[in-house]
């Protein structure tokens, strides 16, 4: 639960952070290690 919590809170980061192209990098970043860690 606590897992899937943390999922969904790094998700809408990653999401809000799409918008925002100056932090763009950092998020993708972010978003592969996201993936990686629940492959």
């Amino acid at each position: 639960m606590t897992n899937c919590m943390n999922f969904m809170e790094k998700k809408l980061t990653f999401e809000r952070g799409m918008k925002n192209p100056k932090r763009r990098k950092n998020f993708d970043k972010d978003f592969y290690y996201l993936r990686r860690s629940l492959a």
